[in-house]
């Protein structure tokens, strides 16, 4: 699984990203979140997948999921699900972080 998640960031970088994408391409978004932790996300709309980057040096690769509105990605007990600007950083080993995206 790790080198598969480092084959689709790699794919990320390589690709680069854009502020309003098709359903093929690649969104970046940056988010503030409670407590000051900062996130940034790559979704990778073509393969479903999202690389989230936290500002502790975390890179974790999710996967799209079914969700009633908004978007989901999850993997290994993290979660992030979120609705126009707004989102929900979950992580195991901590309290669930709501997330703003900040602007460009």
């Amino acid at each position: 699984m790790r080198r598969k998640a480092l084959s689709v960031y790699v794919l990320a970088l390589a690709l680069g990203g854009c502020t309003h994408a098709k359903k093929n391409e690649m969104i970046e978004a940056a988010f503030d979140c409670t407590g000051g932790a900062r996130l940034s996300v790559t979704f990778d709309n073509k393969t479903g997948v999202a690389v989230v980057r936290t500002q502790t040096g975390g890179m974790h690769v999710l996967i799209h999921t079914i969700s009633g509105s908004g978007y989901s990605y999850e993997a290994e007990g993290r979660k992030l699900r979120g609705k126009g600007r707004e989102a929900i950083w979950t992580d195991a080993s901590a309290a669930p972080l709501t997330c703003q995206e900040r602007g460009n």
